[in-house]
């Protein structure tokens, strides 16, 4: 197929939808099997308790027990039902009081630069990952309901959660956890993903002059894809659209020299009805 990549050229090629899906199906992977983040929220409920916030503590508990539910309804696949489940979880998690969670990881923090002893670092180790994320709950659990949607193919909706998620404020105190700021750039690049994909032929014909910077000929070819990519010019919406042509380009290119309007309306057209990129 012209302008298709060879392996070598496949390895070096780095597209955000790549890395986004990798790091929402290892987060829903280890929330769903590993339920990586119990032991971080038990020492949440546990630290607000010691604090006095005994609402915390309370609201805290109840996202725990009904983010367990939405574990089993997930590795079962009834994910209608997680996803009902979840926006429960997301209820509770708007009426956590967020600053007095931020104001924990601070004081811990602080606290932290003044001890050496190894196991009370660790305490206050998991004692700052504990207020951390539970202060980023508002974002995490939309980030989790949109992953949820992606499953099942409900691509509109996912891009409606991730928008709703990235309003949600994230205290620099979660954004210095590696997951959650990880978590967040991957919800920021597949919302921005889902919003190429709905609008493909619109940003494609508004993007195609610039990045048709060969022939001129109205069809891109995978070199001037690389070259645009490689230009660091453009909007992320323009850059989202090079990396999603680059690692689509063998789905979309029907075998002429290049990808062209035809060829991103047929795509665009059966998109809506085969999702060649779920989650």
């Amino acid at each position: 197929m012209a302008g298709s990549l060879d392996n070598g050229e496949q390895s070096k090629v780095q597209n955000n939808h790549s890395d986004s899906s990798t790091v929402l199906r290892e987060h829903m992977y280890e929330f769903a099997f590993e339920k990586s983040d119990v032991p971080v929220v038990q020492t949440a409920i546990q630290d607000s308790a010691h604090s006095g916030n005994e609402r915390n503590r309370d609201v805290l508990t109840s996202m725990q027990t009904q983010s367990m539910a939405v574990r089993d309804l997930f590795q079962i696949r009834s994910l209608s039902l997680a996803e009902g489940t979840q926006n429960e979880v997301i209820r509770l998690a708007d009426s956590l009081d967020l600053k007095s969670l931020s104001d924990g990881a601070k004081k811990v923090l602080k606290q932290r630069g003044t001890v050496s002893d190894t196991a009370a670092q660790k305490s206050l180790d998991a004692a700052f990952a504990g207020f951390s994320l539970a202060a980023a709950s508002p974002f995490i659990e939309r980030a989790r309901l949109g992953a949820i949607q992606l499953r099942q193919g409900r691509e509109g909706a996912a891009e409606e959660t991730f928008a709703d998620a990235l309003k949600q404020k994230v205290p620099d105190e979660s954004l210095s956890v590696p997951s959650v700021r990880n978590l967040r750039q991957a919800v920021v690049d597949r919302h921005e993903e889902l919003k190429v994909k709905r609008m493909l032929p619109e940003v494609f014909a508004a993007n195609l002059d610039w990045i048709d910077s060969g022939q001129k000929d109205n069809r891109l070819s995978m070199q001037e894809l690389n070259t645009a990519a490689s230009s660091g010019k453009g909007s992320i919406t323009s850059k989202t659209l090079v990396n999603y042509l680059m690692s689509n380009f063998d789905n979309i290119d029907r075998g002429i020299a290049g990808i062209d309007a035809e060829d991103i309306r047929r795509h665009w057209e059966e998109s809506k009805t085969t999702d060649l990129n779920k989650f």
